[in-house]
């Protein structure tokens, strides 16, 4: 007999992988193991959001209108919420001149706003604001009490300086406009 040995397989040892099988099997294990690990911590990174803050005076508006206009799936998320389309859905609100939107984590949207300001009602069924914009409210919604003011389009931020200024020189007259 030679001082070689040989091994010899036996049956009840265990088997192994091949060396070069390694690499790739620790490799999928790790993305298992990253895959549950995401899926796992998602809802606690991105909770679905409970509830909508407004900050602004509302005069004419009510938080209900906001939250109809948000539009929002029961089981939104945090940050899956475009709030690039959303502030676009509240300005589309006739009342609403400016809106920004926000989230506060962890579950909550914050908009502020700015009402617009009526200034006079505009043809026959239309508000301008006081930044010379025309807007189209609900016609139960239309101050009766405003000045009518009427142009062509494209003259609107002329007529109401027209009448401001009117309306200032006119103030103290017997022929004061309001």
């Amino acid at each position: 007999m030679s001082a070689t040995m040989l091994r010899r397989h036996h049956d009840d040892e265990p088997a192994t992988w091949p060396r070069y099988l390694r690499p790739g099997l620790l490799a999928a294990a790790l993305i298992a193991v990253l895959v549950v690990g995401v899926q796992t911590l998602a809802p606690l990174v991105n909770p679905p959001v409970e509830s909508i803050r407004i900050d602004g005076a509302m005069k004419r508006l009510q938080a209900a209108d906001i939250a109809g206009a948000a539009d929002l799936e029961p089981d939104q998320r945090l940050f899956d919420t475009d709030l690039v389309e959303l502030r676009a859905r509240i300005e589309a609100l006739p009342w609403v001149a400016q809106a920004q939107v926000s989230r506060v984590w962890p579950d909550k949207l914050a908009v502020k706003l700015v009402e617009r300001v009526p200034f006079a009602r505009w043809g026959d069924s239309q508000v301008i604001d006081r930044d010379s914009r025309v807007f189209t409210p609900a016609a139960d919604e239309i101050p009766q009490t405003l000045p009518q003011l009427s142009a062509p389009q494209g003259h609107e931020a002329e007529v109401a300086a027209v009448y401001e200024e009117l309306r200032l020189r006119l103030a103290d007259s017997a022929w004061s406009p309001m």
